[in-house]
């Protein structure tokens, strides 16, 4: 029995482009998570402007990971019909401009199909990474491009805090309406920080 050879292992040492495609996966793999986890901290303020429930906002989340999960297998198959490049594009396409457009949801409704729409989106992004792996990776190293791949994601996870707690900082005027989350307490105001400290150690 003969036992087909990898063309990929043929290759006596990897290319640039090898290199910047795989980059690009891992890249994908941050955004991803980034956007996933980002909309956890800023729900208060999604809430409060389109003046929805917790239960409501909780809703298009769901909305977001049923859409996800149901459209993993047939975007999957899409990558191997039409390529993982051309669909690769196609789906960061589609969940960057769902994305964007949440700015223009006026209520619940609104909010229920953008987030669902973004799921479908980003459903195709790791089927298509794992395309790419295949496509470009030799056999031997496959296993370690896909761990950094989904290494990728949890540094997303683990930025999404940082970045999004300076832009609520940075794009919330300390000038705000009342019914406005952040006070002025809350903006790097050092007095109040070691209140807060001193009242929880007694």
């Amino acid at each position: 029995m003969t036992v087909p050879v990898d063309p990929l292992s043929q290759a006596q040492s990897p290319t640039a482009v090898r290199y910047l495609v795989l980059a690009t996966a891992f890249l994908v793999a941050v955004l991803l998570y980034l956007h996933r986890f980002i909309l956890t901290y800023a729900e208060p303020f999604i809430r409060e402007d389109l003046g929805i429930s917790d239960s409501q906002i909780q809703n298009a989340q769901t909305a977001f990971f049923l859409a996800y999960a149901l459209a993993q297998v047939p975007s999957g198959g899409l990558a191997d019909r039409f390529g993982p490049r051309k669909m690769l594009a196609i789906y960061i396409l589609l969940w960057a401009g769902f994305t964007v457009s949440m700015g223009l949801v006026g209520g619940f409704l609104g909010l229920i199909f953008i987030r669902a729409a973004v799921g479908l989106g980003q459903a195709g992004a790791y089927p298509t990474c794992a395309a790419v792996v295949r496509n470009w990776a030799p056999f031997s190293v496959r296993a370690f491009v896909s761990s950094l791949i989904a290494l990728g994601g949890r540094v997303g996870g683990a930025l999404a805090p940082i970045i999004v707690s300076l832009l609520i900082v940075a794009m919330v005027p300390p000038s705000k309406p009342e019914r406005s989350l952040l006070t002025d307490r809350d903006l790097l105001n050092s007095d109040y920080l070691k209140e807060q400290l001193r009242s929880e150690e007694h």
